[in-house]
């Protein structure tokens, strides 16, 4: 890590820039719960301080960071740019900087991801159709109905009183 990597980062404080950007970094990484953002975000801000190097944290030196990474894949080149977001909003909780100039190193936008998904995808419809089968298995329903029609009757089966606001509910999803 470079020493003087993100020197905009409070530059008037009296402990050593190694340690505060150690500090910074580690406050980032625990943020981040999944092993896999741990490791990616640890990359990229690794790889943010090698590219600023002596250079101030500005807007433009962000911006040339992320031209510079034209060879990654947008979505990879978006990870590090929401890693950097990170360190800049945990920058800005802790006192190192701004809100005005959080909130001006935090707009270098994402690359747009380009392509088709490939698949057969749902419509809206045809989602809201599938989450609205009720979940009770086939094995539970009684064996001289259908399965079609145990399926949607069963929400409306059971002890609880017709009023009840639980089974007007279930009533409701089967019925449609």
């Amino acid at each position: 890590m470079s020493t003087t990597a993100l020197a905009a980062i409070s530059p008037a404080a009296t402990e050593p820039i190694d340690l505060r950007l150690a500090e910074l970094r580690r406050m980032v990484l625990n943020s981040v719960v999944s092993e896999h953002s741990k490791r990616n975000y640890a990359k990229a801000l690794d790889d943010l301080f090698l590219f600023a190097a002596s250079r101030p944290l500005t807007r433009a030196l962000l911006m040339e960071w992320r031209a510079a990474m034209n060879k990654l894949s947008p979505s990879t080149v978006n990870v590090r740019l929401s890693a950097m977001r990170k360190l800049v909003s945990e920058a800005r909780r802790n006192g190192m900087l701004g809100a005005e100039e959080a909130a001006n190193l935090t707009e270098v936008p994402n690359i747009p991801e380009k392509g088709t998904r490939l698949g057969n995808w749902l419509t809206r419809e045809q989602a809201k159709e599938l989450l609205a089968v009720p979940t009770v298995p086939p094995s539970r329903a009684n064996a001289t109905t259908p399965s079609w029609r145990s399926w949607s009757a069963a929400p409306c089966a059971g002890r609880s009183s017709p009023n009840s606001p639980s089974r007007r509910s279930r009533c409701a999803r089967a019925a449609g």
